[in-house]
C-alpha cells in the first residue's frame, strides 16, 4: 500500500465573449486530499475542496481513471 498527499488550487472564470475578457470576477478553489493506491489498479482517494461559495468533502473509490 502506498500512500499520497495531493494539493491544487483553481482559478478562472466564465466570459460571454472574448471583448469581456478580464480578470474581474475570478474564483479560487482550493485544496487538498490523500490517495491509497493498492496493488497499482486500486485507489482510495480523500479529498477537501474549499471557495468562497462552497465546501466539499469528496470520497472516490476504485481505479485511478
Amino acid at each position: 500500500m502506498e500512500w499520497t498527499g495531493v494539493a491544487f488550487a483553481d482559478l478562472g472564470r466564465v466570459w460571454p465573449d472574448l471583448q469581456a475578457l478580464t480578470p474581474a470576477g475570478m474564483h479560487l478553489t482550493s485544496g487538498g486530499g490523500l490517495r491509497a493506491y493498492w496493488n497499482e489498479d486500486f485507489v482510495l482517494s480523500m479529498e477537501g475542496r474549499f471557495s468562497a461559495e462552497q465546501r466539499l468533502l469528496a470520497f472516490s473509490l476504485g481505479n485511478i481513471f
